[in-house]
């Protein structure tokens, strides 16, 4: 990411370094690291349990209608892992979780396992696309405060299913739609990730990962709301993840961006809108 500047030595110094140099044999080539298949398949021992913390902050600032909003959450998740013919699938079952929406004008919201039904249930494709197969019900109160969008989602990154060395570069679009609370959400997001470095990690050699996520984002009540509203957001997020290739699976990740656009209220002028995010997972 960021390279020290070069120093710059006199003439007489360059000249005795050359001069060193001449008089002993060439160092040895560092040895090439070979690719590594970079793809989403059975982690090792079939299971592992992942802590969510998510958190955002919205502020609308339009000329009428100010607020600010903060929603996050924290989550444990256990996650079983089989296979089917070729397929991966995940079962996630909620261990934990606490989460708060905080808004002045509407209340305070709060979620817990209470609000939780059952297990997620999803096929894990080589490049990291979950498709949904089974999920929980869930309360409105779990989808105003943890979402809509499908939880295990969350906890897969965009993969190449190829291999890879430092400097490896991939493009990946993911598109979702997803319903509850009264409330439609489609989502686009396109994700341009690349192999940072290769590094060790409590002793495990492991893949950096850096990922930034072109996010466009809307949600509208639907049709019937007796207060129809509509909110567009876009904007950058920035993934930095860690990926131990032995274990077949990510061991962390952290992504941080701020998105801005603006909510449509019937009988008002559009309100602009701008959200900061962070997301951090931790998978052991």
């Amino acid at each position: 990411m960021f390279e020290t500047p070069p120093t710059f030595v006199g003439l007489a110094a360059a000249a005795a370094v050359v001069a060193a140099c001449a008089s002993q044999p060439p160092p040895a080539s560092a040895p090439v690291a070979e690719p590594t298949t970079l793809a989403q398949t059975l982690p090792l021992g079939g299971r592992a349990t992942y802590t969510i913390v998510d958190s955002a902050y919205i502020e609308a600032d339009g000329e009428r209608v100010r607020f600010r909003t903060r929603v996050g959450y924290e989550a444990e998740v256990r996650m079983r892992f089989r296979t089917d013919g070729d397929d991966l699938v995940a079962t996630a079952s909620l261990s934990r979780l606490e989460g708060l929406l905080e808004n002045p004008t509407t209340g305070t919201v709060a979620t817990s396992l209470d609000d939780v039904d059952g297990d997620w249930v999803a096929s894990i494709e080589r490049d990291g696309t979950v498709v949904s197969l089974e999920t929980p019900v869930l309360t409105d109160r779990f989808r105003e405060v943890v979402g809509t969008e499908d939880l295990l989602r969350g906890l897969f990154v965009s993969l190449p299913d190829a291999p890879v060395t430092e400097g490896s570069q991939w493009v990946d679009t993911l598109r979702t739609r997803d319903v509850g609370a009264g409330v439609r959400r489609t989502t686009t997001i396109v994700a341009r990730s690349r192999v940072a470095e290769r590094a060790t990690v409590a002793g495990r050699p492991v893949l950096i990962l850096e990922s930034v996520l072109d996010l466009d984002t809307r949600a509208e009540t639907e049709p019937g709301a007796t207060e129809p509203s509509a909110q567009t957001l876009r904007g950058t997020l920035r993934r930095r993840t860690t990926w131990d290739a032995g274990l077949r699976r990510l061991t962390h990740y952290r992504a941080t961006g701020r998105l801005v656009g603006r909510l449509e209220v019937e009988g008002l002028e559009p309100i602009p809108l701008s959200a900061d995010l962070v997301r951090e997972v931790t998978a052991r």
